[in-house]
């Protein structure tokens, strides 16, 4: 009967373990998904200044 006890402890503190490793897992991707989104939005930012840098560049180029 006393290695039933043990086995179930055991057993417990596993699922103790996949449980949190699997809420971890879940934040941290969250996370990640979140600071690509974030780079996605400041590589399109700095396209669009040099972008509109490069117009006024052309611009200028045909003035003259």
């Amino acid at each position: 009967m006393m290695m039933a006890q043990g086995f179930s402890i055991v057993l417990l503190i596993f699922y103790m373990v996949l449980i949190f490793g699997s809420i971890a897992a879940a934040v941290f991707f969250i996370i990640a998904a979140w600071r690509a989104m974030r780079a996605h939005e400041s590589i399109a930012e700095s396209m669009k200044v040099i972008a509109e840098a490069k117009g006024k560049t052309a611009a200028r180029n045909t003035e003259s």
